[in-house]
């Protein structure tokens, strides 16, 4: 015989994360209901009917979740056991929907930001570790770990203004500390000092949100800045600089007014981030051979040092 279905008290009702629910009326998922499933996921009143099964195999969360309902007052959907959440329910349907639809979180395909982080955050949180790994490897690749992928990093998140500061604070929130030295190198080279205090403006693509670090990050980038502005003079640039050939130009009058168009190219009238800049054809097309073939090893070799100390201008743990 059927269990009839009926309406639990609230706290009969079985819980994961803490508050009670919302009274408001229950409406179902329109993308995440399937007729055949065992369990309905409830949380902000959207109700998702989805398989205790497919679940319990890839979450140790909601393979215990059955443990921890009483045996009798629960409510029933269908025949279904309901289980109340505190997660936001568009986070929950981009994780569920990810979880059953290969197309929808295809790694072959940039996605937004605003799925990943829902899709990294929530697996973490339900221990659903093949999700959060290719979550993350949106993360990784845009803000890798090696000069090598920096310079061929592959942009699979879909840009939007703010896009680099909320990688960061969901980076400090949720402990993915490798991103950290590349995307701040990127906060630093995309926003001026007033952005980066102010925040970012609103804008359609970020929802219309102003978004901005906390403030902690907001003085670890400045600070970061300016010694990334001096390492490009010092180190990067110390070539181009002194706005002197080098001893075996073939054309230094030529060469001496390339050294200075490039230097106030990237540091009038005010100083950019280039500490990280790759070495530019261009610059070839207008240096004599000589001077080429003595600045463009010097060039790289001292943005790899700047990269390998990259953690250090912004107080962060080394590689």
């Amino acid at each position: 015989m059927d269990r009839p279905e009926k309406r639990a008290r609230l706290d009969e009702t079985r819980h994961v994360g803490g508050s009670c629910p919302s009274y408001a009326q229950p409406t179902r998922s329109k993308t995440v209901w399937y007729q055949d499933g065992s369990i309905v996921l409830e949380t902000e009143s959207v109700r998702f009917r989805v398989h205790y099964s497919i679940l319990a195999q890839n979450s140790p969360i909601f393979q215990d979740m059955m443990n921890f309902a009483e045996p009798h007052g629960e409510e029933y959907v269908d025949n279904c056991p309901v289980v109340m959440l505190q997660d936001s329910a568009n986070d929950l349907e981009s994780l569920l929907r990810a979880l059953y639809e290969q197309s929808y979180f295809d790694p072959s395909h940039s996605q937004p930001f605003s799925l990943i982080s829902a899709v990294y955050r929530l697996a973490r949180k339900y221990g659903m570790e093949y999700l959060q790994s290719r979550a993350l490897c949106y993360l990784t690749d845009q803000y890798p770990k090696t000069i090598e992928a920096w310079d061929e990093r592959k942009f699979r998140v879909e840009k939007y203004p703010g896009l680099v500061v909320d990688v960061i604070n969901l980076a400090r929130a949720h402990d993915i500390p490798e991103i950290l030295p590349a995307a701040f190198y990127d906060c630093v080279s995309t926003y001026n000092v007033t952005q980066i205090i102010r925040g970012v403006l609103p804008h359609p693509r970020n929802n219309y949100r102003t978004v901005r670090l906390a403030q902690d990050d907001q003085n670890i980038a400045i600070l970061g800045l300016e010694q990334l502005i001096k390492s490009a003079a010092y180190q990067t640039f110390d070539w181009a600089i002194p706005n002197e050939p080098f001893p075996t130009c073939s054309d230094p009058g030529e060469c001496t007014d390339v050294f200075a168009k490039i230097t106030a190219e990237y540091w009038t009238p005010t100083p950019r981030c280039v500490a990280l800049l790759p070495w530019q054809s261009k610059w070839e097309d207008m240096l004599c051979e000589d001077c080429t073939l003595a600045a463009r090893p010097n060039h790289e070799i001292n943005r790899r040092s700047v990269w390998d100390d990259l953690p250090t201008y912004f107080e962060l743990k080394a590689w």
